[in-house]
């Protein structure tokens, strides 16, 4: 089956290649004519017409091309354009402005037929607002930057960060409203085009100064000593919890982000919680340097999917993720259906994960198509045995990794009185046509080193080993072996493990 994503002057359409069918390379047709062909499992149609009809086909390439599948597409309508340069909102594209009440009043006007436009430029902002059926379209030549200053991100709103809801500064682009146990109060929200980046480090350290000074008067207020005081300073993380995100999407419907150049948040970049339907494409994902700097965050949300997108991160590429106990056991809500294909890293990065927080649990994940060979830990399954919830029927297609990891161990964020009655339930995993390097290779220069290229730590409890694993098509390349052997596993059942190869 084709999928589409569509917009007044472009279609972009992607295809699962398992049920579409395996090939070297794809040709795709607009209408009689080949527009071209590709190894990847998704395609763009540019510089289309609004609201005409268009007949798209997907053919597996070989000495007979095979017709796969036929579909047509309608464009949308051409909106009605928002200048934010023009009045009455006369923003200023110098960096030096602050735009936040020009670019908000906008969004606010935006009707559904209407989309709010920057221009060229560069556009300084605190935090904005995305209502329902709105459109933020930036030029080539636009940049989006978000303020250095934690005041510009005021009020605080309710959010959820490291798997726990509290109280955080907003992030630069907010839609919808955090409900736990309400349904989707936003739908229908475009932004794409031109680069939209955060407040970065500084951002982060504003932030983290704001939300100690004020933990500080909370603790003076209690009668808590200068030493108290200092030693909380010293050991606790709570200040860094209350960083805002670049996009946080919250119990929203339909969202698409497409060809964005964005990053450099004070934290995570784009984040949706509570949320469904949601598609990032065709976009460039950075924040190097930036610590907690993940790309793609889907938190219990449903149907979620990325592709076309290139990583550079200061931390996981993509982090799958449920909440952490308790509290992501009671409310118990799921991340399920997401897909992950057609990425890539160009700089260190973490990779792709699911966890730790995944105590409301995670299902039906498909990553297919990526290249993430250069990171630290490829792909990992982070589920530590205080968490609870479950990962099941998680699938790796046709990737290139350093390693391949599920284990229980313990990580950061956990302690014993707060743990889950009962380990992870972890099964139900595929990995297949992998091409895998053996090797971790640490984001600060730190020498490389050898890891094994599979491995399967489940939970010594009974009844709660990883199960039902099946490991085909596996190249691992030559390295120095680990302990004589290239996959390790513990507490493990019922594997299938078939043309593994080591080089």
């Amino acid at each position: 089956m084709i999928h589409t994503v569509v917009f007044e002057d472009k279609i972009k359409i992607w295809w699962d290649y398992k049920k579409l069918g395996k090939a070297e390379k794809y040709a795709v047709y607009l209408g009689d004519v080949k527009s071209g062909e590709t190894r990847a499992t998704n395609f763009e149609f540019a510089d289309l017409m609004p609201e005409t009809e268009y007949e798209i086909t997907v053919a597996l390439e070989g000495e007979n091309e095979i017709e796969s599948e036929k579909i047509a597409v309608l464009t949308h309508p051409a909106k009605r354009v928002i200048d934010v340069t023009m009045p009455p909102y006369l923003a200023v594209g110098n960096g030096k402005v602050l735009n936040t009440a020009a670019i908000q009043r906008a969004l606010d006007d935006c009707r559904p037929d209407e989309c709010v436009y920057i221009p060229d430029g560069n556009f300084l902002t605190g935090a904005l607002d995305m209502k329902s059926n709105t459109e933020l379209r930036l030029s080539k030549k636009a940049v989006l930057t978000g303020s250095s200053e934690a005041k510009d991100y005021l009020p605080k709103i309710h959010s959820r960060f490291e798997g726990t809801e509290r109280e955080c500064y907003r992030s630069l682009i907010n839609t919808g409203t955090l409900d736990r146990n309400g349904g989707y109060n936003c739908e229908n929200v475009i932004i794409r085009g031109g680069t939209i980046y955060g407040g970065g480090q500084k951002l982060r350290k504003s932030i983290i100064d704001a939300e100690r000074e004020e933990l500080q008067a909370e603790l003076r207020a209690k009668g808590a000593s200068d030493e108290e005081i200092y030693s909380y300073n010293v050991t606790s993380r709570f200040p860094g919890f209350a960083r805002g995100r670049l996009f946080q999407i919250a119990n929203t419907k339909g969202v698409v982000i497409a060809d964005v150049t964005c990053g450099f948040s004070p934290s995570w970049n784009v984040h949706m919680i509570y949320s469904d339907d949601i598609t990032t494409c065709g976009c460039k994902i950075r924040s190097k340097g930036i610590s907690n700097g993940d790309g793609w965050d889907p938190d219990s949300s449903t149907n979620c999917i990325l592709f076309d997108t290139e990583f550079d991160t200061g931390d996981d590429c993509v982090a799958i993720k449920s909440g952490i106990n308790p509290e992501g056991n009671v409310i118990n809500k799921p991340t399920e259906h997401v897909k992950v294909f057609d990425c890539k890293t160009i700089g260190y990065g973490h990779g792709i994960c699911i966890g730790s927080e995944m105590s409301g649990g995670v299902n039906d994940v498909t990553f297919w198509n990526c290249d993430v060979y250069d990171t630290f830990n490829g792909i990992f399954v982070k589920a530590p045995e205080e968490r609870g919830g479950y990962v099941k029927n998680f699938s790796v297609y046709n990737c290139r990794a350093p390693q391949i990891k599920v284990q229980t161990s313990k990580y950061c964020c956990n302690v014993a009185e707060n743990a889950a009655e009962n380990p992870p339930v972890l099964e139900n995993f595929r990995f297949e046509d992998l091409v895998l390097r053996g090797v971790e290779r640490y984001w600060d220069n730190r020498p490389i080193e050898k890891c094994y290229a599979v491995s399967l730590i489940g939970a010594a409890k009974p009844g709660y080993a990883i199960k039902n694993v099946v490991i085909k098509n596996v190249k691992i390349e030559p390295r120095p072996l680990l302990a004589d052997q290239e996959m390790y596993f513990e507490n493990v059942e019922n594997v299938t493990i078939e043309n593994v190869e080591a080089e």
